[in-house]
């Protein structure tokens, strides 16, 4: 029971420092979302080059970093999930598992004060 306590424990732990750094990511990738294209929309009035160029870049960087945020903040949500899932279960186990043991109890009691 030991090693599935400390199982659990640094499962648990690497879960919660992986949200923390998809946190850390989220907020570096709004700060990009709004950084990248506007370096973009400079580079289209600075140079003299085709504007059209630049603006085409300019949404693929938006739909490149908003599908990588949407992906992020989804991995992050079904691992929130499988770990809030899987405490409801264990303690529902335990719960089960300390009331039989109880029912044992009490039946070895029960038997105990029968025989006197």
């Amino acid at each position: 029971m030991d090693k599935y306590e400390e199982f659990y424990k640094e499962s648990l732990a690497r879960a919660k420092k992986e949200h923390r750094d998809n946190a850390q990511k989220l907020r570096s990738g709004i700060r990009i979302l709004f950084i990248v294209p506007i370096f973009f929309l400079a580079l289209m009035f600075m140079t003299g080059a085709n504007k059209a160029v630049f603006l085409v870049l300019f949404i693929i960087s938006l739909f490149v970093i908003a599908f990588y945020l949407i992906n992020l903040e989804y991995r992050d949500y079904k691992l929130q999930e499988k770990f809030l899932n899987r405490g409801s279960e264990e303690i529902e186990g335990l719960v089960q598992m300390n009331l039989d043991r109880v029912a044992g109890v009490v039946t070895n009691i029960v038997e105990n004060m029968e025989e006197k």
